[in-house]
């Protein structure tokens, strides 16, 4: 049996990602392929060819999860320290993301892990021990998160 690739893309565009597509092609003769996407819309997204991409829900949320996500919004804009403001959607992309990851990684000892882009490294490095990453661009917010991501955690690095 082969063993499993998890590859977190952070946008719903993965259609558009021909560097991800291209690694993806690479792998498959030795691995599982998975691809792991926040859905913003469940009637938008496109559907590809051959490419088995998981979508994860973030929009439908139960009450008190909204309340949970609506307080860590507030807060954030009374720590003085916090250099970056997570938005409202992102808050909810990266709490059903936090789930979708500790989900997968009841048996990640047979699965390697790619995060795409520094916001999904940063956040599966807080619940994983071993990370590879995928860097597409870079801009001054992603770097924010870089500096706050335990770097020991990351496997490899591969950037387009």
């Amino acid at each position: 049996m082969k063993k499993e690739v998890l590859i977190f893309f952070p946008e719903d565009f993965v259609a558009y990602s021909p560097t991800l597509l291209s690694l993806k092609e690479e792998l498959e003769p030795f691995f599982k392929v998975r691809i792991i996407v926040p859905l913003k819309n469940s009637h938008e997204h496109e559907n590809i060819e051959n490419v088995e991409v998981d979508y994860f829900d973030y929009k439908n949320l139960s009450a008190w999860e909204k309340i949970f996500i609506l307080s860590g919004f507030l807060l954030q804009y009374l720590n003085p320290l916090s250099a970056y403001k997570f938005s409202y959607e992102q808050l909810k992309k990266s709490y059903r993301f936090k789930r979708v990851v500790k989900k997968e990684a009841s048996d990640i000892d047979k699965k390697i892990v790619i995060a795409v882009d520094f916001v999904f490294l940063y956040l599966t490095c807080k619940y994983l021990d071993k990370v590879n990453f995928l860097s597409l661009e870079v801009n001054d917010k992603d770097l924010l998160f870089f500096k706050k991501t335990d770097i020991g955690k990351i496997a490899s690095v591969i950037i387009q």
